[in-house]
């Protein structure tokens, strides 16, 4: 009989400091969640439970069979983000049931494919009825935490800034117009006791939008960002 199997976590999702009960979820755990998602390649960070959990990965998939279940080179993750079918379905499958595995251990550990499929359900805008579903199976996190995440990353991305930004500020206002190009004469013979000149009746419209551009550029130190809303 073959040994048992254990659960390994990467080692960024447990902070040893702390007490049993909080390893999995506290700032430090969280701040390096945060720090990988805001990496500018995090692909390898996909397959990370199932590379760690190396066999459990093995006794699934003596199970199941290995087809197109093989461990990724580094030359295919590279290509991950520009091509997603690099990761075969069935290596995704394997990494959700090892983060499934992960979460039904201890639902507060950030397992990092778990996260990413939450934040893509958001941007898809899954309904919160299937939402509650999946969360429930530990397959997603819950939604108002994913909110909260993604709050919390704008805040980050937003507080940086590259060398290659522009510091322009532009605004565009629009006015719609209609005008009234021609004005037509209905040709008709005047009436005794009425102004000889013919009347008039509606021609035609010009319809058109009006745009003004105008570049800003702001002095530096002139306008002041506190945080909050």
């Amino acid at each position: 009989m073959g040994g048992a199997i254990t659960l390994v976590l990467p080692r960024w999702q447990i902070d040893p400091r702390r007490e049993p009960l909080n390893r999995f979820s506290n700032t430090t755990t969280l701040g390096a969640l945060k720090h990988k998602l805001l990496d500018d390649s995090y692909t390898s960070s996909l397959l990370e439970s199932g590379e760690a959990n190396y066999a459990m990965k093995e006794a699934i998939c003596s199970i199941i069979g290995s087809k197109e279940i093989a461990s990724q080179t580094d030359a295919d993750l590279d290509t991950l983000e520009e091509n997603t079918d690099s990761i075969p379905r069935r290596r995704a499958a394997l990494e959700m049931i090892v983060g499934a595995l992960t979460r039904l251990r201890n639902q507060n550990i950030y397992n990092f494919f778990c996260v990413v499929l939450s934040i893509i359900a958001l941007g898809c805008n899954v309904p919160v009825q299937f939402w509650s579903l999946l969360s429930g199976m530990r397959l997603l996190f819950s939604r108002v935490w994913t909110i909260n995440l993604v709050h919390e990353i704008g805040d980050e991305v937003s507080r940086r800034k590259s060398s290659d930004w522009s510091e322009d500020v532009g605004f565009c206002v629009a006015d719609n117009k209609s005008y009234l190009s021609r004005i037509t004469y209905m040709h008709a013979p005047g009436i005794e006791g009425v102004s000889d000149e013919p009347p008039k009746i509606n021609g035609q419209f010009l319809h058109t939008v009006n745009n003004i551009q105008v570049p800003l550029r702001i002095p530096a130190g002139t306008i002041k960002v506190s945080e909050g809303y």
